[in-house]
């Protein structure tokens, strides 16, 4: 991880954010109400997370890792600024089924459907539906 910083993004920066998402092939977009976390090397994002504000509690989107940089612990080190944020805030996330253990390793459980707000139940059969295999989790 030499010379990658990690860091809370400027909203200067928020483009750049963008292009990284379609360059990564994201699907969602940025949240303008989001505090948004970016990894970059040489001015570049190369990795970013997104906790958007919701009513009652914070959903953890968009976490994101350039796949030539993955496996090197940008993740880990994008989490360990996500968890300093979050603080005792409730918050939710969608990940990739096999990703359970990454972010259970920061205290994100799997929680059934039944257990999630309206809105993240909503997206996560969404995504079910889809065909994505994708789990539901909360931190508290």
């Amino acid at each position: 991880m030499k010379g990658i910083v990690i860091r809370k993004a400027d909203p200067g920066e928020y483009d750049a954010v963008e292009r990284f998402y379609g360059k990564v092939k994201y699907p969602g977009s940025l949240n303008s109400t989001a505090t948004v976390f970016v990894a970059l090397e040489d001015q570049q994002v190369i990795g970013t997370a997104q906790l958007c504000p919701e009513a009652g509690y914070v959903a953890l989107r968009g976490m994101q890792v350039e796949p030539t940089f993955q496996g090197q612990g940008i993740g880990s080190k994008l989490l360990e600024h996500v968890v300093i944020e979050l603080a005792n805030q409730p918050c939710y996330c969608i990940p990739w089924s096999h990703l359970q253990a990454f972010y259970h390793r920061i205290g994100f459980e799997e929680i059934t459907a039944q257990e999630g707000p309206v809105d993240v139940r909503e997206r996560y059969t969404r995504y079910r539906s889809q065909g994505l295999n994708v789990i539901l989790m909360r931190r508290v």
